[in-house]
This record gives structure tokens, sequence and C-alpha cells, in this order.
């Protein structure tokens, strides 16, 4: 079994956590709701991709030389005139060394999949048919699978040359801290369902 598969079995408890942890967390039915998702990744993403910047990998960096995203996020809040600079940041980060490392990003890479499926979603409930206000969700748009596989090719090299064991712990812990800065932020931000 190749190990891209041996990782999404071992983590797919962690991956379903932090997908329902979203769904129970916030509400993108309102921009009220929507505004508290950015806020939220914005927090998790920019001290993450800070802390991949400092880790000073040169092969982790000319991975994600074209994937960071960040900026995205400051883009899609300042559309909805919320300015990036005031909001919380995540200081509990997962460990980002060694084959830790790696696994992190494959979480974070990974994530701009499930980003289309909000994406739709929000162009849907809140009209948002171009990239503004939605730009981090929407990704690459048609051109996130191939991104997805050319990123693939490259973890597969990286993580020939790195522990296994750790590439499954920076992915595990990378989820469990995603997921419960989410439900923290969500339980602060959350907007009101209704029915």
């Amino acid at each position: 079994m190749p190990l891209i598969d041996r990782l999404r079995l071992a983590t797919a408890p962690l991956h379903a956590q932090v997908e329902q942890t979203f769904e129970d967390c916030f509400d993108l039915r309102t921009v009220e709701g929507y505004v508290a998702v950015l806020k939220a990744f914005y927090g998790f993403v920019l001290p993450w991709e800070q802390a991949v910047h400092g880790c000073g990998d040169p092969e982790i960096q000319m991975l994600m030389s074209s994937r960071w995203r960040a900026d995205r996020l400051a883009a899609d809040l300042r559309h909805f005139h919320h300015g990036p600079d005031d909001m919380p940041k995540c200081s509990e980060l997962p460990a980002l060394d060694g084959g830790r490392l790696l696994g992190s990003v494959y979480v974070m890479e990974g994530s701009t999949l499930g980003g289309l499926k909000i994406s739709k979603t929000l162009e849907a409930s809140l009209g948002l048919t171009t990239g503004l206000g939605r730009s981090y969700f929407l990704g690459e748009g048609a051109r996130a699978l191939s991104r997805w596989r050319d990123f693939l090719v490259e973890f597969d090299r990286l993580g020939g040359v790195r522990c296994e064991a750790e590439i499954v712990a920076g992915a595990s812990n990378t989820f469990v801290t995603l997921a419960s800065w989410l439900k923290r932020q969500g339980t602060r931000l959350i907007i009101g369902r209704g029915a």
C-alpha cells in the first residue's frame, strides 16, 4: 500500500473530526457566519504558514512556493470590510520538524480539495460567483485536482526519505490542533442557525 494511502487510513477519523467540528460550529448561510469562518481559518493558517516558513527546510519551501494561502484569507476578509490584523491567532501549533512537517503540509494542502465544496456552498448560499470574497476556498478552482496530483508526486518523493511514523504523527497532530482551534473559535463566533 502506498504511503499516501496508509496516511489517509491512519488519519481518517481525525479528518472526519475536523469536518464534523466545522459543520457543528459554523454556518455558511449568512455573511456573518461566513466571516466567522474566514476569521477562524486566518487565525490558524497565518501562524501555521509563518512557522513553516521558519522551519528552514529547503525542499518543503520549494514544495510550498506557490501554495501559500494566508494572503487569500486576508483578501477575503477585506472584501467583507474586516481587517485581518486584529484577529486571534493560534499559538499552539503542531510540531513542524522532520517528517512531522511533511505530514502537516499534507493536511493543509489536502484542505484545498475540501475548500472547493465549501466554495460551491458559498456560491449557492451567498451568491459569491466570482473569486471575490471566496478566493481562499475557491483556491485554484478547476486546477485544484491537477495541483493536488502534482503535490502527491512530491509528497511521495519526500516521504520516501523521511520517517513514516513522524509523517503520520504530523498529520494527526495537525488535524487535532485544527479541530480544537475551530471549535474554540466557532463556539465564540457561532451565528445562530435557526431551524
